[in-house]
């Protein structure tokens, strides 16, 4: 058994799947496990199988049914996690994917800072065909990333790693915050815990700006406001965050996207 175990979900994206399984760095310290939600659309297991035997990637596949959702499926993964001894837990969302460093720089973070329990890096985001959106520079230090996680989450799911030890007190993502289960996770936990960024780009999420409707945007940004309101505490960055998610429920996700790309750039320059 390696030190860290790298859990990517899979749910009817086979091309996305084999983008992601591809960018694993060769004899990582990891192993893999696979979670098909339910999936119509199954991926090339011999394929999968073929590319991970060459880079000496030990993994395991867990498969729904039915389609349960993706808080769900992360769920089952800290369930399995139960009774293993995996030190780390590495997440990556199906499509997208890693620099050949970012396993190591990640863990031998946790290593050199024992009060850290998760590490993220910077993102670089782009659209379903590789066309770069924008860059997301994250604040590195604990406390800036808690003043920050009021505009939105300074911990962007399929780019962290977290110390499993973490699991005895937040054993799984809250299920009552609908599309926002892994900000309302990470707000917890950063509340209680050191959490820290790498300010190095780690990781490539892949969006597809079609896919996400407007009432699963909007159901998002109300979740968001709710973590928010729990959370609130009188001060700059509560108040301008809740203002914040309270105007973009009226913005279009593509015209988001394209302010964001903006913004980063110009802080980018300066």
């Amino acid at each position: 058994m390696k030190r860290s175990l790298l859990f990517i979900p899979y749910y009817n994206d086979s091309n996305g799947f084999d983008r992601s399984i591809e960018s694993l760095p060769n004899e990582a310290d990891i192993d893999l496990l696979i979670i098909d939600d339910g999936s119509k659309e199954k991926f090339n297991i011999n394929k999968i199988q073929s590319i991970l035997q060459k880079k000496k990637i030990n993994f395991n596949i867990l498969t729904h049914s039915k389609n349960q959702g993706i808080t769900n499926t992360r769920n089952h993964a800290l369930k399995y996690l139960q009774g293993k001894h995996y030190e780390f837990l590495i997440f990556l969302d199906c499509g997208d994917t890693i620099s050949s460093e970012r396993i190591n720089l990640q863990t031998s973070f946790l290593d050199d800072h024992s009060d850290s329990m998760i590490v993220g890096s910077n993102v670089h985001f782009v659209d379903n065909n590789g066309n770069h959106l924008f860059h997301l520079a994250l604040p590195t230090s604990w406390k800036k990333i808690l003043r920050k996680m009021y505009f939105n989450s300074m911990l962007i799911q399929p780019a962290v790693t977290m110390r499993t030890e973490l699991l005895k007190t937040f054993p799984k993502f809250p299920t009552a915050y609908h599309a926002a289960e892994d900000y309302a996770y990470f707000m917890a936990v950063a509340q209680h815990h050191r959490v820290d960024n790498i300010p190095k780009y780690l990781t490539t999420t892949y969006i597809n700006l079609n896919g996400i409707s407007n009432t699963k945007r909007k159901t998002q940004i109300i979740s968001r406001i709710r973590i928010i309101v729990k959370y609130f505490r009188f001060g700059y960055y509560p108040i301008v965050g809740l203002l914040r998610s309270i105007l973009l429920l009226f913005v279009p996700l593509k015209i988001t996207a394209q302010l964001k790309g903006i913004l980063y750039s110009n802080e980018s320059k300066n």
